[in-house]
């Protein structure tokens, strides 16, 4: 089993990666925004994190999914 698709299947890390990674954004955008700098960027980020999640349930979640009914054939 490849490490993205054992990350994947563990949902509880899968979920506190996920939440470390926009929370971690979220202090950079109070940080920026606190200085007066430009917080242009940080939806951008925000998105590819989530997107980059998304491609991970497309990857491995419909195979799951699919395995997971052929075995209980």
């Amino acid at each position: 089993m490849k490490p993205l698709h054992k990350f994947y299947i563990d949902e509880e890390m899968r979920n506190t990666v996920k939440d470390f990674l926009i929370n971690h954004l979220k202090e950079i955008t109070i940080k920026k925004a606190f200085a007066g700098e430009t917080t242009e960027g940080i939806s951008e980020a925000k998105n590819a994190i989530q997107n980059a999640f998304k491609q991970l349930e497309d990857t491995f979640g419909a195979k799951q999914e699919t395995k997971d009914i052929n075995q209980s054939e």
